[in-house]
């Protein structure tokens, strides 16, 4: 599994991601901890993209898809996210990238990839996010559904959207782990029903010879309504209030920080450390374009001067001495 967020604001968008995955291995699964899962869509428009889960899709590791994508996007642009998100989903349907027969026509319920887009199309200057939960492909067409569509605009100018394992990020802005969350929702009813009980044995009289299971999900219902308005007033509002103004610089240490919980509460309980290794971070705005703050590389970049001209194109003010970068 992995952590991953994505934190958005009218400044621009702060991706972040760890760096664990999972390998098979003939002595079973084992976690690798320089997992490269956020990308840049394009080599010039201010679109990322992140991957999750399943690294892989029909046989060909997410990493291969991006870049043979990236390359064959060459200057294109799309005047939205939506559009490079079909784009690029349109790419992988063209048959161009040799995915093995025996794994496709086979769907993947538990095993499913996650695959989100953020940034900003030619005629956006808001930033929007897209979630998609790819399960396979099946007769050449990739199956997939929809699982996030956050965007900045009026009424709406932050957005915090934590991906994959998310729980201790939700807990950080709720105030409450989801789990417990979930225990209060699913018991409120019963323990209204039994409360009713209780208080009908002290009342012999009139004794209680049928429960109205409307009045007990009425008063669940009124119980349940405080909770939701305290969690948003005390704990989620103020987080997005203190967010919604942030200079995007400041966004990418939230979003570090953000995944880094995670990784921590693994690393003091028992829990296998599903997440971890170093945490990658893109900053998008309109008038920047992508910014990394944060970025591994398997390879010295001053000793593969080919690999920076190869993306670029060019790097100015640098030129090739001997093998190595030197500044000019």
């Amino acid at each position: 599994m992995t952590a991953e967020i994505v934190i958005m604001n009218r400044n621009g968008v702060a991706m972040a991601a760890d760096s664990a995955g999972t390998l098979d291995t003939p002595d079973g699964p084992k976690v690798d901890n320089h997992t490269k899962k956020l990308f840049s869509l394009s080599t010039s428009e201010p679109v990322g993209i992140m991957i999750y889960n399943n690294l892989n899709l029909a046989g060909i590791p997410w990493e291969v898809i991006i870049k043979s994508y990236r390359k064959y996007l060459g200057d294109q642009t799309f005047s939205s996210v939506e559009k490079y998100a079909h784009h690029f989903f349109d790419f992988i349907e063209s048959k161009r990238i040799p995915f093995e027969l025996q794994k496709q026509d086979v769907l993947y319920k538990g095993d499913f990839s996650g695959v989100v887009f953020s940034g900003f199309g030619t005629s956006q200057y808001l930033p929007v996010t897209l979630g998609f939960k790819v399960n396979g492909m099946v007769a050449g067409e990739v199956v997939k559904s929809e699982t996030a569509n956050k965007r900045i605009e009026s009424g709406s100018d932050v957005a915090i959207c934590p991906f994959a394992q998310r729980e201790m990020v939700d807990q950080f802005i709720n105030g409450i782990h989801p789990s417990l969350l979930s225990l209060v929702d699913s018991t409120l009813n019963s323990v209204v029903r039994q409360l009713i009980e209780a208080v009908s044995t002290f009342t012999p009289s009139n004794p209680l010879s049928e429960i109205d299971e409307a009045k007990v999900s009425e008063i669940a219902g009124l119980y349940k309504a405080q909770i939701d308005e305290v969690i948003t007033k005390r704990h989620g509002a103020p987080v997005l209030d203190a967010i919604r103004p942030l200079p995007i610089e400041e966004l990418a240490a939230v979003a570090e920080n953000l995944v880094n919980l995670t990784s921590l509460k693994q690393q003091v309980t028992n829990a296998t450390a599903t997440v971890g290794g170093p945490i990658d971070v893109m900053l998008i705005s309109k008038g920047d374009g992508i910014v990394w703050t944060k970025r591994k590389h398997y390879f010295d970049p001053r000793l593969n001067y080919h690999y920076l001209r190869n993306y670029f194109g060019s790097v100015p003010g640098v030129q090739l001495q001997g093998g190595e970068l030197e500044n000019v």
